[in-house]
């Protein structure tokens, strides 16, 4: 299978080259620096030096030229390139060094005005590495503080006012220096990026902000790398699927629907999870229609942001249901699909919480949720939840910050300690998601998605073509997978039709239409934990008619992966199955097991 088959898109994949100097290396890949390790360890995530719109979309770059020179102990890459639209030019040096050093610095012009929310310099750090560790912070004016990358997931910034950064992992001690701005951090599990950021001009400064032309600006990082002996990389796991304990209830698997989404034969035995904005003039006949199709789905409202109009529509839902009872209902004034930063200020009107206590007035007897229909993010903004909520809502969106395959599928490694910290944050009650996909359903952070004609891999985009691709079903199995060990009770992997649809863009079921029915069948049964190695995604449920299981690949790269005992395997679909007690995945391939 070809790359525009795995993906979606004819769009080149960039294949990461490795520059090294000693025991340090990086990875690039398409102008961008990747993971940068010491002696195959990962120390940082990547660099990057993005120009970000008004709307938080990062503009597109251009390569104007490109130098790699390698020497033994020492290594530079340097790029020169063209970004926001042609109005900012810029040139990018990294420096690597065999003793364990390496100095990145991004020089910038602007050939025309510009109005930006961010330009500068940005450091990630891998999350699965650094929660939970000791963190030393120097400030500009020579103090320093001690604190740690936080384990639950930070709405604010963890760290602010930086000059300086140091902590230690596994026999390493590493420590960064930054110049040309002030720096602050950033937790960007809240958005799923597997990664803290550390970047340049702090967020409590105006936005957008204006740059004149023929205005010049530059930043710098020294990372410095002490290896006390021990830093070194671990041999990963064997190639199989361990069995663990019994770990609850599989969730069900429900389809996100709005108007011009539902197809009543796509999965018509799945629930719907129905959104109706309510401020717009017929709800009705789209409400109407839902429910002709699936009696009592889950519904997620958009109200006006006053409450009077609120209340007035609300009254008008349940003569409008005709007496259908809703599975359940989510409440969230329209004001409060965009973010807010957590202090504040929070729009006037309506809040989430007395949203909530409208709607349980409006549909006695129904569920009523908590939370919020955009993303994680905003669920650990709010300033409270309603202390009367059945459950706690949010969804989650693979590519806000960077939609290049690595980091979607590292957004995996994000989403477990998003389930923990929403867990925190529910207080002993369940969790039901929405849409959590690649694409981005609506934007908080901006006026707009960002659109994607061309089919590529872009950010902020309502469309990806890697959905409805084997990528995306392998993606999807790996969703479910990061629910294991966190009370989630409900999520939706994609829609019936539309951008987040479950058929390709021939009309036909897509790859995630077998995965996503597999998991369907899968509601409710008692689960088990699964032990599987760096790449592989599973899940695994036990019942009276014994095993089922679905693997995923989640790389470019064919997996052999022994299974704990000989089931009949094979593709997720209506493939032939063969009794096997070892599954061979091609990239991006899923494969069933059962008894």
């Amino acid at each position: 299978m070809g790359e525009a088959e795995l993906f979606g898109t004819d769009e080149p994949a960039p294949h990461p080259r490795l520059l090294r100097a000693g025991h340090l290396s990086v990875e690039i890949a398409g102008g961008a620096v990747g993971a940068v390790r010491w002696n195959g360890r990962e120390v940082l995530r990547g660099l990057a030096h993005p120009v970000r719109d008004p709307d938080w979309g990062t503009w597109p770059e251009e390569t104007l030229s490109e130098t790699v020179e390698e020497d033994g102990p020492a290594s530079r890459y340097v790029r020169s390139f063209r970004t926001a639209g042609g109005a900012v030019e810029g040139r990018f040096d990294l420096h690597l060094r065999a003793e364990g050093r390496l100095e990145a610095r991004v020089a910038f012009r602007a050939l025309a005005p510009l109005r930006t929310n961010r330009a500068s310099l940005v450091v990630l750090h891998p999350v699965a590495a650094e929660a939970g560790r000791p963190l030393a912070v120097r400030h500009p004016d020579g103090t320093s503080e001690e604190t740690t990358f936080p384990r639950l997931i930070r709405p604010d910034q963890p760290a602010r006012d930086i000059a300086g950064l140091r902590w230690t992992l596994d026999g390493l001690t590493l420590d960064l220096a930054f110049r040309g701005e002030v720096f602050e951090m950033e937790d960007q599990r809240n958005w799923s990026d597997a990664s803290f950021k550390t970047y340049g001009r702090p967020l409590a400064l105006p936005r957008p902000f204006d740059i004149a032309a023929d205005a010049t600006w530059e930043q710098s990082v020294l990372l410095v790398v002490e290896d006390r002996g021990s830093g070194r990389a671990g041999r990963g796991p064997d190639d199989r699927l361990v069995l663990g304990e019994a770990a609850g209830r599989m969730p069900t698997v429900a389809l996100a629907t709005e108007p011009g989404w539902e197809d009543r034969s796509v999965l018509p035995d799945l629930p719907r999870l129905l959104r109706l904005d309510l401020r717009v003039g017929d709800w009705t006949g789209p409400l109407a229609e839902a429910m002709a199709a699936h009696p009592a789905p889950e519904l997620e409202l958009i109200l006006p942001d006053e409450a009077p109009a609120a209340a007035r529509v609300l009254a008008a839902l349940g003569p409008a249901l005709g007496g259908a009872r809703p599975a359940s209902a989510t409440a969230l004034p329209a004001a409060w699909l965009a973010s807010h930063q957590p202090g504040g200020p929070f729009p006037p009107g309506l809040g989430p919480a007395e949203a909530a206590a409208l709607l349980r007035a409006a549909l006695p007897g129904v569920p009523v949720g908590a939370g919020v229909l955009t993303n994680f993010t905003e669920l650990n903004r709010l300033p409270r939840l309603d202390p009367e909520a059945a459950f706690v809502t949010y969804a989650t969106t693979a590519i806000v910050h960077a939609a290049d395959d690595a980091s979607v599928m590292q957004t995996l490694e994000a989403l477990p300690m998003i389930h923990a910290s929403a867990a925190r944050l529910a207080g002993g009650r369940p969790l039901r998601l929405g849409l959590c996909a690649i694409p981005m359903r609506t934007n908080p952070y901006g006026s707009r998605l960002v659109p994607n004609p061309a089919r590529g891999r872009v950010a902020m985009a309502g469309e990806d073509p890697r959905h409805a691709a084997p990528f995306g079903a392998a993606f999807a199995v790996g969703v479910l997978a990061a629910t294991e060990g966190h009370p989630v009770e409900r999520l939706a992997l994609a829609a019936p039709r539309g951008p987040l649809g479950l058929l390709g863009p021939d009309g036909r079921p897509s790859p995630l239409a077998a995965v996503v029915r597999r998991l369907g069948t899968l509601a409710g049964r008692a689960r088990r934990r699964t032990e599987v190695p760096d790449g592989i995604a599973a899940v695994a449920t036990e019942g009276p008619e014994g095993f089922r299981v679905l693997l995923a690949n989640l790389t470019a790269r064919e997996r052999r992966i022994a299974l704990p005992a000989p089931l009949r395997a094979g593709p997720p679909g209506d493939g032939a199955m063969e009794r096997t007690d070892r599954v061979r995945l091609g990239p991006f391939a899923a494969a069933w097991g059962e008894t």
